[in-house]
């Protein structure tokens, strides 16, 4: 757990995304929130739940960014696929181990392993489906 005295400023993106500029708004909040709250209160569990509080949203803020990161390399397997064949389509690999293995470590990596040992990450990003795209990135990122 990181030890802070303060909520620690953000950084400004460089040529920003309106995501990029949602997350930093939103830190900026999170930082006044915190900071208005320790000056009245600068107890030892206020210091803790503010270290607590920073360390969960670094967290969520990795996993937004590997979503996003997801997102377009869907939209950009989407684009190049297209226009393939049925038959194209069906030859694709899509359970080589690698690719399983690859998976579990990003999700490793933000903080979501395998919910116990006898699962296998696969299939985390949905088809087209019934899902509105928007409607659940808002959703997620209303998490906080």
């Amino acid at each position: 757990m990181t030890t802070l005295r303060e909520y620690p400023k953000p950084d400004r993106p460089a040529n920003p995304t309106p995501l990029d500029m949602a997350i930093y708004n939103f830190e900026l909040k999170a930082k006044s929130y915190h900071d208005e709250s320790i000056k009245k209160n600068p107890s030892a569990e206020k210091l803790k739940k503010l270290a607590l509080d920073y360390d969960h949203l670094q967290i969520e803020k990795k996993r937004i960014e590997s979503v996003s990161i997801a997102q377009s390399a869907l939209e950009s397997y989407r684009a190049s696929s297209s226009h393939s064949t049925r038959k194209a389509l069906l030859e694709e690999t899509h359970h080589s181990s690698n690719t399983t293995n690859n998976l579990a470590r990003f999700l490793f990596a933000v903080s979501e392993p395998k919910p116990t040992k006898y699962h296998e990450a696969h299939h985390i990003i949905p088809g087209t489906g019934r899902d509105n795209k928007q409607a659940v990135l808002r959703a997620r990122l209303n998490l906080q």
